[in-house]
């Protein structure tokens, strides 16, 4: 499962801060797509941030109609559907809501029901849309090779945002950064992050580690080596960084922080932990802050 492409914008001036705008909706989907690089008519499912009101149901039906319902074949339409009538509108939380819906159908293979859906919004010309709302939970039988969705979310104030997912298919190219992170780029700089939970323990473990570097870690990308550092090690308080190009310059940049010299490729911080006592934050945010 991965995500091929997103887009964020803002909708402009329209007839009130909360009212919505078809044609920036239009817009950001059109430049996810163009992001991932593929057809509207590619994608199968459609998860809608469908706040059921009166006014942006409609607006925002259309405009995924004008989007993923156009130029398909009869009998294909694009399925389109929400999660909010299952768990509400979760306010911060309801974009991610509805991207986990997406993937979970795409993953799946199968596309749930609209819940407690009695009768389809009159103002959308159905018939047209080259669309279609769930109304049972429906297999995913795409004439694609691959599952796709498109997932929207806006918020209050204009925000307006969509995404691609699709499953993941070795067939369509890999990842740009891990096939970089398995090479041997020469002169690429690289980011080697440290911590410890003592500042005067971070000179150990700066040195430890250009020992290992320059042993074991040899057999190791430096690319590698930094992903194992930023994601799969825990991080204290006192952190540190070094850049390097290569494994000896790395060791060289780790050794001389170690033995506290002055460097234009190495940089240490304290992080505030949860522990610290800051006081109180008010924050007034008026209307609110979705």
């Amino acid at each position: 499962m991965r995500i091929v492409g997103s887009a964020v914008g803002q909708d402009g001036r329209t007839n009130g801060i909360m009212a919505p705008n078809g044609k920036a909706q239009e817009l950001v989907a059109k430049k996810a797509l163009d992001a991932a690089g593929v057809d509207p008519v590619s994608v199968g499912y459609v998860e809608a941030h469908a706040t059921s009101t009166p006014v942006g149901d409609p607006v925002e039906a259309t405009a995924m109609s004008n989007v993923y319902g156009k130029g398909r074949e009869a009998g294909n339409p694009c399925l389109i559907g929400s999660i909010k009538p299952n768990v509400g509108h979760l306010e911060a939380g309801a974009g991610v809501m509805g991207f986990m819906k997406a993937i979970m159908a795409v993953n799946k293979g199968l596309v749930s029901p609209q819940s407690n859906l009695n009768k389809l919004n009159s103002r959308v010309n159905w018939e047209a849309a080259g669309m279609q709302v769930v109304r049972e939970a429906t297999q995913w039988k795409d004439k694609n090779t691959i599952r796709r969705a498109g997932v929207c979310s806006y918020g209050y104030g204009g925000t307006v945002s969509h995404a691609i997912v699709e499953e993941f298919n070795d067939n369509r190219g890999g990842f740009p950064v891990l096939e970089q992170m398995n090479g041997e780029a020469k002169d690429e700089m690289t980011i080697l992050t440290f911590s410890a939970p003592q500042e005067k323990r971070l000179a150990s473990q700066a040195e430890a580690l250009a020992s290992w570097i320059l042993g074991d870690g040899m057999q190791h990308s430096l690319s590698s080596i930094a992903t194992t550092l930023a994601i799969r090690r825990g991080h204290h308080d006192y952190r540190a960084a070094v850049i390097a190009s290569s494994h000896e310059k790395a060791a060289e940049a780790l050794r001389a922080f170690a033995s506290d010299s002055d460097s234009s490729v190495a940089v240490s911080r304290r992080v505030v932990s949860s522990n610290d006592s800051l006081g109180t934050v008010w924050v007034f945010s008026g209307h609110g802050a979705q």
